[in-house]
């Protein structure tokens, strides 16, 4: 009885370190990012240089040729497991360049609406990321941004990168597994 439940325990600690994140896909149609884009720029035209400069808009021209980067979902632990948030978070960029972050959410009536932006310097972090193509979702655990680790699927597994670590002051640097992030939040 003790090997089997040895046998149990062993196959469910390796069945979390290697879960798979269910994939959410937000599809934005060209339709779709018209309708972000206007309301950016709506959102943004008429504050003082000084605010936009807080979006990393340096010049209201750069709100002529927005873009959207790919929207990423935001994920939270819930009972040791990922639980999608309904929120995405994606880049703003202007020919190119990084501007911030955008938080889109769905809305009540099933519409993803544009809910707000901000980390101008963790968009240009996240731009330049070495494994930016890898990105599938990002895991709030304490910050207000949601934006602790940064999910990437490298080798047909999911890997936590921690998005910024204080004690080093580098972004990027340590990669978790699943249950070492349970492990952390314990703690």
């Amino acid at each position: 009885m003790k090997k089997i439940m040895l046998i149990i325990l062993v196959l469910g600690i390796l069945l979390l370190s290697n879960a798979q994140i269910e994939k959410n896909e937000l599809v934005l149609t060209p339709e779709k990012t018209e309708i972000f884009v206007t309301e950016v720029f709506s959102r943004f035209i008429d504050r003082t240089d000084k605010q936009l400069s807080n979006f990393g808009i340096e010049n209201r021209l750069q709100l002529t040729s927005l873009q959207l980067g790919k929207p990423i979902p935001l994920y939270v632990i819930e009972n040791e497991s990922l639980k999608f948030t309904s929120i995405w978070r994606m880049l703003i960029m202007s020919d190119g360049e990084p501007l911030f972050l955008a938080r889109v959410k769905l809305e009540d009536n099933g519409q993803y609406v544009y809910a707000g932006g901000g980390a101008a310097m963790v968009a240009e972090s996240i731009h330049n990321y070495e494994h930016k193509d890898l990105i599938i979702g990002f895991l709030g655990v304490r910050s207000p941004s949601g934006m602790d680790y940064v999910i990437i699927r490298k080798e047909n597994e999911d890997i936590f990168v921690q998005r910024y670590d204080y004690a080093t002051r580098e972004s990027f640097k340590n990669e978790y597994s699943f249950s070492e992030i349970i492990n952390l939040i314990k703690k």
